[in-house]
């Protein structure tokens, strides 16, 4: 029901806002298609988040395995050095104990 069929008019103007109130509220507009911009938005960001740290970490596995390639050719070496020096050692003793 109407309220203006209601109630006199001299009541029903009170009721009314303030012309005044007007200036001072937007009208309310829709805006079609926000929403779905802003959840585009919001999902690509999380796409390349996931994506640079996918990226991020490929590279951090790629060096973690060059540093251990790196240490074990190292280690290779001291063990070679060693073997080495040993064995001349060893030569050095086995030459000197056959005089």
């Amino acid at each position: 029901m109407n309220l203006r069929k209601r109630l006199p008019a001299h009541i029903y103007n009170e009721f009314l806002p303030h012309p005044s109130f007007q200036l001072l509220t937007r009208p309310i507009v829709k805006r079609a298609g926000f929403s779905l911009l802003l959840s585009l938005v919001v999902l690509s960001i999380m796409i390349l988040t996931v994506i640079m740290v996918a990226a991020f970490l490929s590279v951090e596995t790629r060096l973690a395995g060059q540093a251990q390639l790196s240490l074990r050719a190292r280690l290779n070496g001291v063990v070679a050095l060693h073997w080495r020096v040993t064995w001349v050692i060893g030569l050095v003793f086995y030459c000197l104990s056959k005089k």
